[in-house]
């Protein structure tokens, strides 16, 4: 549904991933979910037994990217339990300045993964669970043509998520 816009505007990561051309993923979940008096993270969704970060998780290893990492703040210990606990694509980072707010933790999970055979990174944020891997391959796929620094989703004209950062913009993010 919708298209695709291109628009312009160190940990190692979780795998052994030695070749050039790695997009990894991360999933911003680091907020406290003061409002929903429980980590959102944690809410179960669907009826194969997942919660919203390990559906975002599966979604994007799915969707062909090689690791996700899982930026968490308060409540990291439940979400890393909340995850396939042997899975080397997955990590939970526990972002100790998650109140700092968004960008923090974007900051955070990018340093978590950046290295030089790190090509591009892909952003999501937990609340937002409902992404198809069809709809990640996708985005991959125009964010490989453009060329853009930055692509994401859009559906007339409401932007989405996941986003697509290219290196190339990795300074200005921090």
């Amino acid at each position: 549904r919708g298209c695709l816009q291109g628009v312009t505007t160190g940990a190692s990561p979780p795998v052994d991933a030695e070749v050039a051309g790695v997009i990894y993923a991360v999933i911003l979940a680091a907020g406290a979910s003061s409002r929903m008096g429980r980590p959102k993270a944690l809410l179960p969704l669907g009826s194969r037994g997942e919660t919203v970060v390990s559906r975002g998780v599966r979604v994007l290893l799915e969707g062909g990217l090689p690791a996700v990492t899982v930026v968490a703040g308060v409540h990291h210990e439940a979400i890393r339990e909340a995850l396939p606990p042997n899975d080397r694509r997955t990590q939970v980072v526990a972002h100790p300045g998650w109140e700092q707010g968004q960008l923090s933790s974007l900051i955070a999970g990018l340093d978590a993964v950046d290295g030089p055979q790190v090509e591009a990174l892909l952003v999501t944020l937990v609340d937002v669970p409902l992404v198809r891997p069809d709809t990640v391959r996708a985005l991959v796929a125009a964010w490989r043509s453009s060329g853009a620094p930055i692509v994401r989703p859009v559906d007339g004209s409401r932007h989405g998520h996941p986003v697509i950062f290219d290196r190339s913009v990795f300074a200005d993010l921090r």
